[in-house]
């Protein structure tokens, strides 16, 4: 249904009974509330509502669990539902250009999500449960911070950009990191699906970090993380994971001995051990053998 551009300054209750809709346009219009019932389309899988004046969202938003697209960026919005954590199957995720001042925890809840616009809000802090989003492969975001806006796109950071914004970065690599690491560390559950999940994890962190320039000793760090999850893996062939292990170990080291800072001797000793061990369970493996 395409409703776009019609000055409409309010909805019809009526409008929820459509229950078969699959798609409804209402963008460019002039609302500043949507009816509670809202929720009741659940067959809805776009919902436009971009550009009117909306200053908050039903509870309601959350029963719409066949939505994959949801964009509402140029509103009024000073903060989100926690029910919007039930958009399990949200791929794409618009809401630039609003009033936001934080993001619910829940939105870790949306594992689906591949795009996430947050551009110019209000934004002072990132939800810890945002390390858990890593479909994501296109967003921007803005974050306020001493009354300036520093912005991130497309989960890439040049080396010259605001230290502010390596800062925000880093922030998020080590939440993906502490939400593999208490994975890890939880003795109930699936060792083997924790480990792929904590090994997801750490990959997106050095993605976050995007480039080892600026943060050199955070990615080595990570890239140990990672290599000692690869030692533990569990599902896969059992050479490939030891051999990406030693290849972790390695790229590690080669950080390490660039910085050659006295209070990183340690992590290079421990890294030394670990890629010695590594290199010889791989030794004790049984060969591979490549037919031709």
């Amino acid at each position: 249904m395409r409703l776009e551009r019609n000055h409409l300054l309010e909805l019809p209750d009526s409008i929820c009974e459509l229950t078969n809709l699959t798609e409804l346009r209402l963008d460019n219009n002039e609302l500043e509330a949507l009816p509670k019932l809202l929720g009741n389309l659940a067959n809805l899988t776009k919902l436009q509502l971009e550009r009117n004046h909306l200053l908050d969202l039903p509870d309601s938003i959350g029963d719409l669990c066949s939505l994959t697209k949801l964009h509402l960026e140029c509103n009024h919005l000073r903060k989100l539902p926690d029910t919007i954590g039930g958009l399990t199957n949200l791929t794409e995720l618009r809401l630039d250009n609003n009033e936001l001042e934080a993001l619910p925890e829940l939105l870790g809840n949306l594992a689906n999500l591949t795009k996430l616009h947050l551009y110019n809000n209000q934004l002072r802090r990132l939800p810890i449960s945002l390390g858990n989003l890593l479909e994501i492969r296109g967003c921007n975001l803005t974050i306020r911070l001493d009354k300036t806006n520093i912005w991130w796109c497309d989960n890439q950071c040049r080396d010259d950009a605001d230290p502010r914004l390596h800062f925000l970065l880093l922030q998020l690599a080590e939440l993906r990191c502490d939400i593999a690491g208490a994975l890890l560390q939880n003795p109930l559950g699936n060792r083997a699906a924790k480990l792929e999940k904590a090994i997801r994890l750490y990959q997106a962190a050095l993605l976050t970090m995007y480039t080892k320039s600026t943060h050199p000793i955070d990615v080595a760090r990570i890239q140990v993380r990672l290599a000692g999850a690869f030692m533990e893996r569990i599902a896969g062939e059992r050479g490939a994971s030891l051999e990406e292990a030693i290849r972790l170990y390695q790229a590690a080291l080669t950080v390490y001995a660039e910085e050659a800072r006295p209070i990183d001797y340690l992590d290079w000793a421990r890294t030394q051990v670990n890629l010695a061990g590594a290199v010889q369970r791989l030794a004790l493996e049984p060969r591979r053998i490549v037919s031709e």
